[in-house]
């Protein structure tokens, strides 16, 4: 079986074409770790987020350069090392995240799998902490007990950034893709 078909992607005639109009290999898997009160799964709509709020409505930023003159001029307190930990994790939220690309937030015992739905929003949801702003539409297709993770890639559940890749390795995309293949084919069929 090709990672078309076990992703829910029907390979045109040409290279790259999908249901999604993306090939398999432009999509990304990111992990997401929330520490505080939010409304991801529940909210109307369900979405991903992310902190950073200090930053304001990013909506207007579109080049990691405009980013990294915010990010330097708001967190002045952050040392080098610092700062390109988190200008790597804002990045990835704003500019590598995109519709069709999906998300995994670890909630402890679980892992909820989601397909991004939308571009970036300011928002503040009712009951959300305040730092959680910063969202994407999202739709949460599978949740899987942090055991039933293929083994190969239960070490991401415990990275401590926000946001982080998990499609580095094309043996880590496969497995995390795998182990929610029937419900991301279910998914794309009702696109």
């Amino acid at each position: 079986m090709n990672n078309h078909e076990i992703y829910g992607l029907d390979s045109g005639p040409d290279e790259g074409s999908t249901t999604m109009h993306r090939a398999y290999s432009e999509i990304t898997v990111t992990g997401i770790h929330v520490k505080h009160a939010n409304c991801m799964l529940r909210g109307n709509p369900t979405h991903v987020t992310l902190g950073w709020s200090r930053l304001g409505d990013m909506t207007n930023i579109h080049t990691r350069w405009e980013l990294q003159r915010i990010y330097e001029a708001e967190y002045t307190e952050y040392n080098a090392r610092q700062e390109a930990m988190g200008l790597r994790q804002v990045g990835r939220f704003l500019f590598d995240i995109n519709p069709g690309d999906i998300v995994v937030f670890f909630s402890n015992p679980y892992a909820y799998f989601g397909v991004v739905e939308g571009p970036y929003y300011h928002h503040h949801f009712p009951g959300d902490d305040p730092d959680y702003m910063n969202h994407k539409n999202c739709t949460w297709i599978a949740m899987r007990r942090y055991e039933q993770l293929p083994l190969s890639v239960q070490r991401f559940v415990h990275v401590a950034h926000s946001v982080f890749a998990l499609d580095a390795r094309p043996a880590d995309k496969q497995a995390f893709l795998g182990c929610i293949d029937k419900e991301l084919n279910d998914y794309w069929k009702r696109q």
